[in-house]
């Protein structure tokens, strides 16, 4: 599968591979390491299957925040509606939630930061 550093299937699809990484200035070890590190057992860690949406909402909306002198007070929900309405993410009343307990959270240790 050409394009793809993280799959390999046969020699000729390794071959390719290789050279895809070549191309950017990988070497066959670093495309090893890199593919060591994507089949490491992550299955403790990462996102809960019902939070995906909200996750891929946060982050398209991570940047959207009414700033006071040095404090974060919350995000914009102006500009957090128009970037999720440019996106076509629909929001209901779970997705609006799970974004507002992201932006509580964020707020908190971001401005806890600011404080040391």
């Amino acid at each position: 599968m050409r394009g793809s550093l993280m799959a390999a299937d046969g020699p000729s699809e390794r071959d390719a591979l290789l050279a895809d990484a070549a191309l950017l200035g990988l070497t066959p070890a670093q495309v090893d390491q890199m593919q060591a590190a994507t089949r490491q057992d992550t299955s403790a860690e990462g996102v809960w299957p019902e939070n995906v949406d909200t996750i891929w909402a946060w982050l398209s909306v991570a940047s959207q925040w009414r700033v006071s002198g040095v404090v974060y007070l919350g995000l914009d929900y102006a500009g957090v509606r128009a970037a999720l309405d440019a996106l076509a993410i629909s929001v209901g009343p779970d997705l609006w939630s799970g974004l507002q307990v992201m932006e509580f959270a964020a707020r908190d240790v971001l401005n806890a930061q600011l404080n040391r």
